[in-house]
């Protein structure tokens, strides 16, 4: 089962949760993938991947920051990790960054001319997003290996997490859900947990009764054909 678009890192714990749910009661072979284009709109908004946050009771989120682009760089060969790691509180590395000069990146100096001629603004070729884009991936998967982990070990997200009365995870009533051999009382638990669905973030962003939007109201009440 495949999920189009889903990048927020919270995301990937609820997702976890449901394809161990069937898994479990049902098909151990099943698995749910999901993707994004963050990785690649970070390149083309010329920034990187540089670490990820995974504060307890805190959000969760990817890092992104301005990556090096000046037209002075071109002719330094300084490691790419070293140059990261001065210029960022927290650098995670890649495979690719740690094979990385600093003008593999800053190609351009400020005579430099594209292929068509023309002089750009930023110091990157083409191949330079090319690699920054290979680095995003990499670096997105980590975070998302990383934020299983530790939510494994017990540490989450707050909003995967209702602790209003009874402390109530979404992992935990996720697996219930799946436990119970009759559809109308799964329905049942859902609905009785809708204060802690609320909590995770929806489509752009929305959290909250803004998730229940027009669009929401009107698949719930009809069915295209």
């Amino acid at each position: 089962m495949h999920f189009l678009g889903t990048s927020k890192l919270e995301w990937a714990m609820v997702l976890t949760a449901i394809q161990r749910g069937i898994r479990k009661q049902f098909n151990e072979n099943f698995t749910v993938t999901f993707d994004c284009a963050s990785p690649f709109l970070a390149t083309s908004n010329g920034t990187q991947y540089t670490g990820y946050r995974l504060d307890h009771e805190d959000k969760w989120s990817y890092i992104m920051e301005k990556s090096p682009d000046d037209k002075a760089l071109h002719a330094d060969t300084t490691p790419y990790d070293d140059y990261c790691d001065k210029l960022y509180d927290n650098w995670m590395p890649s495979p690719l960054s740690q094979l990385m000069k600093l003008n593999d990146i800053t190609i351009y100096s400020p005579t430099c001319v594209n292929r068509m001629g023309e002089q750009t603004n930023t110091s990157w070729d083409s191949f330079s997003y090319m690699l920054m884009m290979n680095h995003n991936v990499y670096t997105h998967l980590r975070s998302v290996q990383e934020a299983n982990r530790v939510f494994d070990e017990g540490k989450y997200p707050y909003m995967l997490v209702d602790d209003t009365f009874d402390k109530q995870e979404v992992k935990d009533v996720i697996a219930r859900i799946f436990e119970i051999d009759d559809r109308d009382k799964q329905l049942e638990m859902i609905d009785q947990h809708e204060r802690l669905w609320m909590r995770v973030v929806g489509t752009r962003g929305h959290v909250g009764k803004k998730s229940i939007n027009s669009s929401a109201q009107f698949f719930s009440l009809f069915e295209e054909v």
